[in-house]
């Protein structure tokens, strides 16, 4: 029986098409300030509960907003909405509608108000880079320190936007330009990150600690070389920052560029600049770390920037240098059947015959930190005694080096004459025995 009642009301609907603004002219002229009032709410509370902005843009712009407090809807101008309780102010905030802003502040609008984020109207505007409206709830004295509830203050998201005007006005506001948020990320911090390199500048002009640390332990510097940022840390650099700075880990910046944190970054570029301006390559982190240097926790994971291990051995990184337990770079490769850093370091003369404290040499290492299947472990001995050739031909003064930009693919070597001369077998048939094998 539902269904009949519905096209019904449709068809009621189609029946008006055309008359939308002779209704509205009529209801806006005929109608009581109580009834106008009532009127004009509908469209505006059904935008902000669906967060539909884009009408409610339409709507402010049309000036709703200032019609319903002209009809006395003062009472309710602090009504929120939606799954974020968000006030029509909220919404005027993010979108940078000044007049709708001006008359609901001048009707009793609270600027203070916070949604169910932790979020002001100052908070949404410094976010979105509304500089009027900024302006605007400053002068009604908007606490410019106020912070959300993932600790961001209007400073904090301003500059993770890359905002640099309205970052200063916040700092003439009185914002704190060293504030920290969850974590003890600061406003500098946040720039670092987002690769905001004018809001980085401006901070470190405004005097922003470039040494503070994150409860994670991060600096900006290093947080800036290990996302790859060249231009951030470049800048850090001729600004007077330490290259060898260390954290309580005896971690720099170099060693955030190796470092593997997350997706894999080619942050070659940044540990060329880092070297230019005179980084240890060889400086070793702290006991807990197991005193990694930087091309230890380059290749210590399944995989890795080839780029940013060739830019480690061309700055002269010892590669056969020892860590905790005398594992070498090769030996912690081999552990996580990192093929590819496997085969580069093999080519820059790595010693596959160095044994661990335990006796261990690298080709019993594989597969040690890796949860795939024993096929795959045979594949990556494969890998490491494949790369040998390459490793003896350079050797034997067949290989320049290496040093071309080359790409994993290209850096598969042609074991053939290897095979004939070490085991002298046909490879074919050889091929075929490893291949039944696996």
């Amino acid at each position: 029986m539902a269904a009949p009642q519905k096209n019904t009301r449709e068809d009621d609907r189609l029946r008006l098409d055309g008359f939308e603004i002779e209704i509205l002219k009529f209801v806006q002229e005929e109608v009581t300030s109580d009834q106008w009032k009532q009127w004009l709410r509908v469209p505006l509370e059904y935008a902000a509960a669906r967060e539909n902005l884009d009408l409610f843009t339409r709507l402010m712009d049309a000036g709703v907003v200032r019609a319903l407090l002209e009809a006395g809807a003062t009472d309710n101008v602090n009504v929120v909405f939606g799954p974020e309780d968000e006030s029509t102010l909220h919404f005027a905030a993010a979108w940078g509608a000044e007049e709708a802003s001006k008359a609901l502040t001048v009707a009793g609008a609270d600027p203070e108000m916070s949604d169910r984020r932790g979020y002001r109207s100052l908070h949404l505007a410094a976010e979105a880079g509304h500089d009027r409206v900024m302006s605007l709830f400053l002068l009604k004295g908007a606490q410019v320190g106020a912070k959300t509830c993932s600790g961001d203050t209007p400073l904090t998201l301003a500059a993770s936007k890359g905002h640099a005007l309205r970052i200063s006005e916040l700092l003439l506001g009185g914002a704190d330009k060293d504030v920290g948020g969850d974590g003890n990320v600061t406003p500098l911090f946040k720039a670092a990150s987002h690769n905001q390199l004018r809001v980085v500048k401006q901070l470190l002009t405004a005097g922003a600690d470039r040494r503070r640390i994150t409860d994670d332990g991060w600096s900006p510097l290093e947080i800036a070389s290990n996302k790859g940022y060249a231009s951030i840390v470049k800048m850090f650099l001729e600004t007077g920052s330490d290259v060898d700075a260390a954290d309580d880990e005896g971690l720099t910046a170099l060693h955030g560029a190796a470092t593997i944190d997350g997706p894999v970054h080619d942050n070659g570029a940044v540990v060329r600049v880092l070297l230019e301006a005179g980084a240890d390559v060889s400086a070793k982190a702290d006991q807990n770390l197991l005193r990694h240097p930087p091309l230890h926790l380059a290749v210590d994971a399944r995989t890795s920037s080839i780029r940013t291990i060739r830019a480690l051995l061309e700055g002269g990184v010892n590669i056969n240098s020892l860590v905790t337990y005398a594992e070498t770079p090769l030996y912690v490769a081999c552990c996580y059947s990192n093929g590819a850093a496997v085969e580069l370091l093999l080519r820059w003369g790595a010693d596959e015959t160095w044994s661990n404290d335990d006796g261990a040499i690298p080709i019993d290492a594989i597969g040690a930190n890796d949860m795939r299947t024993t096929s795959w472990r045979r594949r990556d001995w494969l890998v490491l005694s494949r790369s040998c050739s390459t490793r003896v031909a350079r050797v034997s003064g067949e290989d320049s080096g290496g040093v071309d930009e080359e790409t994993e693919d290209q850096m598969m070597v042609d074991w053939r004459d290897l095979v004939d001369r070490l085991i002298g077998l046909e490879v074919d048939g050889l091929f075929r025995s490893v291949v039944g094998f696996l």
